[in-house]
């Protein structure tokens, strides 16, 4: 009974590994693809790294991005994710949930080891544009009034807008 079973597995083996290397699936994207969420932003700065292994039979591996030595002048959201991994059995279908901070992995074969990377990206606060707006001196809110005898107005410029607060009563 020990031989049938190790000549089946044997034999499923070797036609799993002709299939795979046959020439239409030398170029298949099975081998190593990507996930990618979001866009690439100036100022941003590398926040999150990690490396691991999805084990064999977990058809649902859920990874929890907890930043070990989160950094202050970063901040808390991620602007790029890049998720790598190398699957020779069948595509990994992944989601990223931003509120929860977590990444599903949703394996269909999952018969071997997948090894993953993560790699994150967040603004540094000290490059935002609404940042620098703000601390930048010649950006101060000034309140301005303009008097007339048929009119009043008065406007707040220099932030981020420019708009009429008040209109006079007739």
């Amino acid at each position: 009974m020990l031989e049938i079973l190790q000549c089946i597995l044997g034999f499923l083996y070797i036609g799993r590994y002709c299939y795979v290397h046959s020439e239409p699936h030398m170029n298949s994207s099975h081998y190593i693809d990507f996930y990618e969420y979001g866009m690439h932003m100036e100022g941003e700065e590398i926040a999150y790294t990690r490396m691991g292994f999805i084990p064999p039979f977990t058809p649902l591996y859920i990874h929890n991005i907890t930043i070990a030595e989160p950094r202050e002048d970063l901040e808390k959201e991620f602007t790029y994710l890049r998720v790598e991994y190398i699957s020779l059995v069948s595509p990994i279908k992944i989601i990223y949930n931003a509120t929860e901070s977590t990444i599903t992995f949703h394996i269909l074969f999952p018969f071997l080891n997948i090894p993953f990377g993560i790699i994150g990206y967040s603004l540094n606060v000290n490059h935002s544009k609404v940042y620098n707006q703000w601390n930048d001196t010649s950006a101060e809110t000034k309140i301005t009034t303009t008097s007339s005898t048929t009119a009043s107005t008065t406007t707040v410029s220099g932030f981020l807008t420019e708009a009429p607060l008040a209109q006079p009563l007739p």
